[in-house]
C-alpha cells in the first residue's frame, strides 16, 4: 500500500458515517407534520397572546 491509504480510508468512513447521519436527520424531519408558515397572522397571534401576558 502507498503512504497514506490508511488515512485516506478513515476519513473516507468518517464522511460517510457523517452523511448517513445527516441524511437521516433530514428524513426524521421530513416527516414531521408541522408545517413551518410565516404569516403575519401568526405574529399578530403571538403579539397578542405575549401582550397578554405583559398585562398580567
Amino acid at each position: 500500500m502507498k503512504q497514506g491509504t490508511i488515512e485516506l480510508i478513515f476519513f473516507g468512513f468518517i464522511f460517510l458515517a457523517l452523511q448517513v447521519w445527516w441524511i437521516s436527520l433530514t428524513i426524521k424531519n421530513g416527516q414531521s407534520s408541522e408545517m413551518i408558515v410565516s404569516s403575519k397572522d401568526s405574529l399578530s397571534e403571538k403579539k397578542n397572546q405575549l401582550e397578554k401576558l405583559l398585562r398580567k
